[in-house]
């Protein structure tokens, strides 16, 4: 009796462990599915691969959180979500951009970048999102300089690699103008030279050049008039694949424009709207 009792208690046990051991295949089955599922859309999302300085305020710059804010950086996510992709930040020095959009390191430079002939010649760019102008900055009080003409022998920082930096050696050539270019490989520095006097001046567009001398508080002020238009676009290396993008990014700059986003985002760090052609 005694035998058929253990017999009867492990055949049970047997069961219990059977029944449970098909509960857990059972359940294991659907989490291994979800898994797979979260695998599969995550290998199917699309990247956009975006350089930008992090450097420049209120273009690109990180806020108290250390996380990328800015125009550039609002204005790149905008585009990303309408053509479905995830921006993937990659931050560097402006003159080391240009070298990672060439190796296809990166796919476009949310980073302010002026159109200009020469570049034009190297990179497809988008439909401009951003329209400025050149503008002197002189510590205040100093009257000697209303115009470019006027920095013969004098002091003026630039960022390395950027357009401002060609534009002044092209002037300084064919004004015969001798002034003093010093550049910057990081061009945050720039308003404080000035304001010390280090240097004489510095050129910047004249939207964000107006947010940073009041966000800096330094002694600073507008010489002269605007003397150049800066137009703003988003370069692409130019092939096949760069095309279909760049017309996903003309589509979607084009509707972001129309429905007041880019306006909006213009007047949130700029306090003007920057975003369309200056009227006559």
């Amino acid at each position: 009796m005694l035998k058929i009792r253990k017999s009867f208690v492990v055949s049970m046990l047997t069961a219990v462990v059977l029944v449970s051991s098909a509960c857990g295949a059972k359940t294991a089955a659907p989490a291994a599915e979800a898994q797979n599922a979260q695998a599969a859309e995550k290998s199917e999302e699309k990247v956009l691969r975006v350089g930008t300085s992090g450097r420049s305020v209120p273009h690109s710059f990180k806020n108290e959180k250390q996380e990328l804010d800015g125009f550039d950086i609002a204005a790149m996510n905008a585009i990303a979500d309408k053509i479905g992709y995830k921006v993937e930040w990659t931050v560097s020095d402006f003159s080391g951009l240009f070298g990672m959009l060439e190796a296809s390191k990166v796919d476009t430079i949310a980073n302010q970048v002026e159109i200009s002939d020469q570049r034009k010649e190297k990179y497809m760019f988008s439909i401009p999102y951003v329209y400025s102008g050149g503008q002197l900055v002189v510590k205040k009080g100093n009257e000697s300089i209303k115009s470019l003409e006027d920095l013969k022998g004098k002091k003026i920082a630039v960022g390395l690699g950027t357009n401002k930096e060609k534009f002044l050696r092209q002037f300084d050539q064919d004004n015969g103008v001798k002034m003093n270019i010093v550049t910057y490989e990081d061009p945050s520095g720039i308003v404080y030279d000035v304001a010390n006097g280090r240097v004489d001046a510095y050129i910047v567009d004249k939207a964000s050049g107006l947010v940073k001398i009041e966000k800096s508080g330094l002694p600073l002020q507008f010489a002269g008039e605007p003397f150049e238009d800066y137009i703003i676009a988003y370069p692409f290396v130019n092939n096949d694949k760069n095309k279909e993008l760049k017309e996903k990014f003309d589509k979607a700059l084009e509707e972001l424009q129309k429905d007041g986003t880019m306006s909006a985002l213009s007047m949130k760090y700029y306090k003007q709207d920057i975003s369309k052609p200056k009227t006559p």
